[in-house]
């Protein structure tokens, strides 16, 4: 007796159950096969595709439960109005043929009023197609997903109307849209704030507001975030009651709005005391010592994480690589407290095992091995596993995005041996650089550049292959400079040449060969010549070099009225000067140093056509004074000294000479020293000090005031009589666009003097400041 019915997704899977339980009594007494399977009502899809959803065949065992199953994948399709089968008994078997209607397809998609968003943007907003299924539901969704885009992009009022496509007949989708204007956020003000100022709370938002009719789109999403990014600010320095609020103030026209960020900080928590708990292979007092949240300071958790890293690493030192410390925060019954509990989860110490390298492609495995501070045998440090990654990263040579990482391969094995594995992402290491430049020592200059920071003298390419995959001399973490400088009154032209660590040990060597010219306002200076240098790094801050400098230097263009002793210097000179120095370098940053100290002792002896000694000391301290809240805004001191002494028959173009950039602000370049009728003679003797304070201005510190005093001397022998001393003060700026480089301006006027010192009361300059 034929049977036929109906099956809709919305009760298959209860007929499915039924149908089991039903089914499963008759094949455990015979079992049906499928005879035929047929398909009626397709036109526009192929029966092939609508028989791959089937996913049936003749000769299956028929199944009740897996036929409702394929109407159900056939009806979620959204290709048809319904879906329908029909049963037959056949003396072969089961016979079924799926009917079904399909639904109309788009024949055109409209999107009227667009005029600020492109037509391929919207389509790939809606995913709607000219040939796609027609579907109100999706149509209905679109619209939404149109709107909303148009928020995100600042048109708070865009509004979104689905003219045709509601309905199952219709042939096309046309959305009506209303882009209204974009609306800017022209203020971001902050009421309750006292912990730090609206500048500062405005570097953790990404809001912006309108300058200049740029950025500043209104965005309640990204409100919504920044609230969210607020309160994280706040609770990390133990605000944990904090309430936060926006509220909109509508200008006139409704085309911008300000932005009014509510704060309720409530009290900054008390760290009453700290408690470590779970340790049993360490010494308590060791894990103490790690902690630098203190009991009655204001709660930091940049200060308790960090405290906490410290302990780990303490164990990781013993090689207990799976011990975790995680603090723990219990807030005391008296409102405004709280106590930390470091808590200690131990594990078994273990040992360096196989060291595994992938991701370099180019670099050699010798150079990433040096880097290491990880050895097989040793004991596993996690303090060594974090050293190594940052020399990894200092190399300049792999990406930074991510950056190089070493993972433990096997963390949870019983073997007491855990394999590493290094895994770092090649990055472009060689650059040709073009530019322009100016600077009130030097003048103007053009630059071309050629830069290869992971260079291999030793590769030399063999085949095409090699020069246009990047493989010719790449690949040893040596490095390579090419400089052709022209400028208007400095030129320079220099190749260099630099290898790290010769023959895999600590020692580094590098070579230089240059042509330099100089047009200084009473003789013109040209040098050629190169130098060899030899390194030795002693610990990470102390370190020292020996060098070699070969020069032919030709001076020409001495004025009339120029001393008659020095005429002999006209013409070539050869220089060959050794100079040893020994570098400590403490600092916190190269670029700004807010503490440390840089100190550099050289020695230098001048052979060749002139026998003469240089001796030069050079130190640099530097203090953080105050330090907004957070921690950043940091007022920094700092203080330096130069001394440099040389011998009495030092030529002329060897000599000191003061005044411009980092030397005597206030006074024109090698505008201070020994006078003779008009003519600067350099001196013997060089002492110089500076005193400066830094105040950042904005609360992004991009931007720094700085007030000076620099004084000092230049003298022909070792004795102070003209000392000078200038006070002034500057701006330091940095551009993020063009780098992290500051550029400095600075304004000084001397107040200590002598007459025939030449002055200037503007220089600047671009560039690592020292």
């Amino acid at each position: 007796m034929p049977s036929s019915w109906r099956c809709r997704w919305t009760w298959a899977v209860v007929l499915a159950a039924l149908s089991t339980l039903a089914g499963s009594a008759q094949e455990s007494v015979q079992e049906t096969t499928i005879a035929e399977i047929h398909i009626v009502g397709c036109r526009r899809i192929p029966e092939a595709r609508v028989m791959n959803e089937v996913r049936l065949r003749p000769g299956q065992t028929y199944k009740p439960h897996q036929v409702c199953e394929a109407v159900r994948r056939l009806d979620a399709t959204g290709w048809f109005y319904s879906v329908a089968v029909e049963e037959k008994d056949s003396a072969a078997g089961k016979v079924l043929t799926f009917r079904v209607i399909e639904r109309p397809v788009v024949h055109e998609v409209v999107y009227e009023g667009a005029k600020h968003v492109r037509q391929d943007e919207l389509e790939k907003i809606t995913g709607l197609r000219k040939g796609s299924p027609m579907s109100p539901a999706l149509n209905h969704r679109a619209a939404r997903a149109i709107e909303q885009y148009y928020h995100e992009k600042g048109r708070l009022f865009a509004a979104v109307e689905l003219v045709e496509g509601a309905r199952d007949e219709d042939t096309r989708v046309v959305f009506r849209i209303t882009e209204g204007p974009i609306v800017r956020i022209r203020d971001i003000r902050f009421e309750g704030n006292r912990f730090v100022s609206a500048a500062r709370l405005k570097t953790q938002i990404h809001s912006r507001e309108t300058i200049l009719g740029l950025s500043g789109r209104y965005n309640p999403l990204l409100l919504e975030q920044d609230v969210n990014r607020l309160l994280e600010y706040y609770r990390t320095f133990g605000f944990f009651d904090a309430r936060i609020g926006y509220r909109l103030d509508w200008n006139p026209g409704y085309e911008s709005v300000d932005v009014v960020f509510v704060i309720d900080e409530g009290v900054r928590y008390l760290v009453t005391g700290y408690e470590i708990a779970g340790n049993k292979k360490l010494p308590e007092e060791v894990l103490q010592a790690a902690n630098k949240q203190k009991p009655g300071e204001p709660f930091n958790e940049n200060v308790v994480q960090a405290s906490a890293r410290r302990m780990q690493d303490a164990y990781g030192k013993q090689g207990y690589l799976n011990t975790r410390v995680l603090p723990e925060y219990r807030f005391g019954e008296e409102p405004g407290t709280v106590k930390i509990v470091y808590q200690v989860t131990e594990g078994p110490p273990a040992r360096v095992g196989e060291i595994l390298i992938v991701g370099n492609t180019v670099t050699r495995q010798n150079v990433i091995l040096r880097q290491l501070q990880v050895y097989p045998g040793q004991i596993l440090s996690v303090p060594d596993i974090r050293a190594s990654e940052r020399n990894l990263a200092r190399l300049g040579i792999f990406k930074q995005d991510p950056p190089p990482s070493i993972t433990i391969i096997d963390p949870e094995s019983e073997s007491e041996f855990k394999n590493l594995l290094v895994q770092v992402e090649e990055d472009r290491t060689g650059a040709l650089m073009f530019g322009v430049g100016v600077n009130s020592d030097a003048g103007a200059s053009a630059s071309i550049v050629l830069h290869e920071r992971n260079f291999d003298i030793t590769r030399i390419p063999t085949s095409l292959d090699d020069i246009l995959s990047n493989r010719a001399f790449r690949g040893a973490g040596q490095e390579f400079r090419l400089e052709l400088i022209p400028g208007t009154e400095v030129s320079r032209y220099t190749i260099s040449f630099r290898e790290p660590y010769l023959f895999d040990t600590p020692y580094s060597f590098g070579a230089s060969g240059y042509h330099y010219n100089r047009f200084f306002n009473d003789w013109h200076e040209q040098r050629t010549g190169g130098r060899f240098t030899i390194g030795r790094r002693f610990t990470p801050e102390w370190s020292g070099n020996i060098s070699l400098r070969l020069e032919d230097v030709k001076i020409s263009n001495f004025p009339f009225f120029v001393p008659r002793e020095f005429l002999p210097l006209m013409g070539h000179s050869t220089v060959v000067a050794p100079r040893v120095a020994l570098v400590r370098d403490t600092r916190d940053s190269i670029l700004r140093p807010t503490e440390g100290n840089m100190l550099e002792i050289a020695y230098e002896q001048g052979l060749g056509d002139f026998t003469f000694p240089v001796f030069t000391v050079e130190d640099s301290q530097y203090w953080t004074v105050y330090e907004r809240p957070d921690g950043s805004g940091r007022h920094v001191l700092m203080v330096r000294g130069q001394m440099g002494i040389a011998g009495s028959n030092t030529p002329l173009f060897e000599r000191f000479f003061a005044g411009g950039f980092r030397t005597l602000r206030g006074f024109d370049f090698r505008g201070v020293g020994p006078d003779r009728r008009g003519f600067k003679t350099g001196g013997d003797f060089l002492l110089l000090g500076t005193v400066e304070y830094q105040v950042p201005i904005l609360a992004n510190d991009f931007l720094y005031l700085t007030v000076f005093s620099d004084f000092g001397t230049v003298e022909d022998d070792v004795a102070i009589r003209d000392f000078r001393a200038s006070v002034g003060a500057g701006l330091r700026i940095i551009v993020p666009m063009f780098g992290p480089v500051p550029i400095a301006l600075d304004w000084a006027v001397p107040v200590a003097k002598k007459d025939t010192d030449e002055r200037r009361v503007f220089s600047f300059w671009v560039g690592f400041f020292r």
